[in-house]
């Protein structure tokens, strides 16, 4: 539904005609799909929704990403606006950064690199911009310390989009090597075969 949506009304694509397409298909959550159906819209639709600070929002994300490669800024912009037909605030934020990040992957194979160029797009003392910025700075650190010092800082309540990216930061800065995984994720985007470890972040 999204791409057709996409597709229809181009650059003035909004979150309202997201959700309706969204809706149409049934695939959002029961709260918010029987909001639609009530004609409560958003952002009212996703009021008091359990899931409107998860990190769904960044399920989506991929999509954008892989219609914007290489530009991570229309990316980021699509990936809120879709983002925000059911949640807000910081798993808005979440959504952009991951649509940023795997924008950035077509063409940057290091990790550091692209997460970094992707922090661009955030707020400067928002906290997934942080999180960023120390992830990287801890990759000097042994692994195991650097990884509990990452997750002590930066890890919210479980399933929050903060968490979910401390432990994508984790999995691409401190494990492994994060130029082949970097490249691996890339590698998914790009519809690669047995991209490894890379595959579940892509997913």
């Amino acid at each position: 539904p999204a791409l057709g949506a996409a597709a229809r009304f181009g650059p003035d694509l909004t979150a309202l005609y997201l959700a309706r397409a969204y809706a149409q298909e049934g695939v959002l959550s029961p709260h918010f799909q029987r909001n639609m159906e009530r004609g409560v819209l958003p952002p009212l639709a996703a009021f008091d929704d359990p899931e409107r600070d998860g990190a769904g929002g960044m399920d989506r994300a991929p999509l954008w990403a892989c219609l914007c490669p290489g530009d991570p800024a229309r990316a980021v912009r699509l990936a809120r606006v879709d983002a925000s037909t059911d949640h807000g605030g910081e798993a808005v934020e979440a959504a952009g950064f991951v649509a940023a990040a795997m924008a950035l992957a077509f063409q940057e194979t290091d990790a550091a690199a692209c997460l970094l160029a992707a922090s661009e797009f955030m707020r400067e003392d928002g906290r997934i911009a942080k999180a960023v910025h120390d992830a990287c700075a801890l990759r000097a650190q042994p692994r195991d310390l650097a990884r509990a010092r990452l997750v002590w800082r930066h890890g919210g309540a479980e399933g929050s989009p903060l968490t979910r990216l401390t432990d994508l930061l984790a999995a691409l800065l401190l494990d492994g090597s994060p130029t082949a995984l970097s490249a691996a994720f890339a590698g998914v985007l790009n519809g690669a075969p047995n991209a490894g470890e890379a595959d579940a972040l892509a997913a």
